[in-house]
This record gives structure tokens, C-alpha cells and sequence, in this order.
């Protein structure tokens, strides 16, 4: 969904615990948080509201926020506009940014937290089948 950007290119990962290292930067871990799903209804359909997380990491230096912006811009594009999953998902929304700053010397970074709210629905009993 997010790989090629300008900024990360195929710097991306789907795990929460991949480990960054400095000379990946910058790069994105993509993973989901949680998920809220709603009863069925009378057609069968379960509403499922997912929690997807995209941290964007880059080296601190003194353009740091003005990179993580472009990043976050970046990605909320292609999230939320052109995403390949959109078919299948009813809507996709920004709902927080969040940045934080770490390390000392060379590991030091920062990074910017994207979280999503993906609403999508599936067949009740088969939560891998989007309609």
C-alpha cells in the first residue's frame, strides 16, 4: 500500500517489532492496532472498524519536522486517496498524527505516528472475506 513513495521508498515494514536502525532511514512500519466489529445484520454482514497504525521514522536533524510532514503527506495520499485496499473498504480516515522525538548521537530520530480508522465489512463467520 505505502511501498515506492518518494520518501521511503521500499523502506517498509509490517511488523511492530522491527527494530530501526538508522541506516534504513527513512523508512515506515505499517501494522494494525485493534479491531471493533459490530453485530451481523439480517444480510449476513459483520461491520468491522479497524485500527491501522503507520509510524514514519527519519534521522534527527534540524529538518526534521518538515520531513516527517512531507512523509505524513505522503502516506495519507496514498492511504486515504488512491490505496489498492480502497475497493474493498468502506471508508478510510485520518484520525491522529502524533510526533515524538529519541536516541542521542548517531541513532537519534524521530517519529511521526499516523493512525487510521478503516471501516470495512465482511460475511459474518468468514472475517477474511471483505464485501
Amino acid at each position: 500500500m505505502v511501498t515506492g513513495l518518494p520518501s521511503t521508498a521500499d523502506r517498509v515494514h509490517t511488523s511492530r517489532m522491527t527494530i530501526v536502525q538508522p541506516d534504513e532511514l527513512p523508512c515506515l512500519i505499517v501494522y494494525s492496532a485493534h479491531e471493533q466489529n459490530s453485530p451481523g445484520s439480517l444480510d449476513g454482514l459483520q461491520s468491522r472498524t479497524l485500527q491501522l497504525i503507520v509510524d514514519a521514522y527519519a534521522r534527527a536533524r534540524l529538518d526534521l519536522e518538515d520531513e516527517l510532514d512531507g512523509i505524513c503527506a505522503e502516506v495519507e495520499s496514498v492511504v486515504v486517496l488512491s490505496s489498492p485496499i480502497s475497493g474493498l473498504v468502506k471508508w478510510i480516515r485520518l484520525s491522529e498524527t502524533s510526533i515524538q522525538l529519541g536516541g542521542e548521537g548517531d541513532s537519534a530520530m524521530g517519529m511521526a505516528r499516523m493512525r487510521f480508522t478503516v471501516n470495512y465489512y465482511t460475511e459474518e463467520g468468514f472475517p477474511e472475506a471483505a464485501v
